[in-house]
């Protein structure tokens, strides 16, 4: 059927995969239609309806009208009462959501530049300032408890050694973390922080 060439003739389709840097990469061939010239250089075979030979292979363009029209909206986005149009930015299993929400503020400047004075464009929700403000707080909590491990090993303990030897393992372990985070290409974020903030006072045990 036409549905189905059309849906064959912008297929994407996985041909292998590669090692890059120690990850895997896929390899897809083909792609979705970029233009409309491309639907109409499409090749159709038309079909006997009594079952017999199909007929040549015909042009699209040739037997049909081609055109581009917009899609029929099945939601319906409001900006302050307004209707809109709602764009989601989205991060992968590798993206941090600090850096993504940066990203597109620096991109918001050109983008509403490009888009002429007569469109507005409003953040309706961003996640960044939440994680940064998350982070930032275990940050200052696991800061806090290495200060007052510390602190209550003098006083209870009364002992020096005690004393240097949680003062030096603790940054040691944590600096020690952070390479094993770097080396493996993984992203400080609210579980990596709450583990380490677990491990200082497992460390004190």
């Amino acid at each position: 059927t036409l549905a189905q060439a059309l849906q064959a003739g912008g297929a994407t389709v996985p041909a292998g995969s590669f090692s890059e840097s120690g990850k895997s990469r896929t390899i897809q061939v083909g792609g979705a239609y970029t233009s409309l010239k491309q639907i109409e250089d499409l090749q159709v075979v038309a079909k006997d309806p009594a079952g017999g030979a199909p007929g040549k292979p015909v042009r699209l363009g040739d037997v049909a009208e081609v055109k581009q029209e917009p899609s029929t909206a099945v939601s319906i986005t409001r900006t302050n009462g307004k209707p809109s149009l709602a764009v989601m930015a989205t991060m992968d299993k590798d993206g941090s959501a600090v850096t993504i929400s940066d990203a597109v503020k620096d991109k918001l400047p050109d983008l509403r530049k490009d888009l002429g004075d007569g469109a507005e464009v409003t953040v309706v929700s961003d996640q960044g300032p939440a994680v940064s403000k998350s982070i930032s707080g275990l940050t200052t909590e696991g800061a806090l408890g290495l200060v007052f491990a510390v602190v209550v090993i003098l006083v209870f303990l009364a002992s020096i050694r005690s004393t240097l030897v949680t003062a030096v393992s603790i940054p040691l372990s944590i600096v020690l973390a952070l390479i094993v985070l770097w080396t493996r290409d993984l992203s400080l974020n609210m579980l990596t922080l709450g583990a380490l903030t677990i491990a200082i006072g497992r460390v004190v045990d």
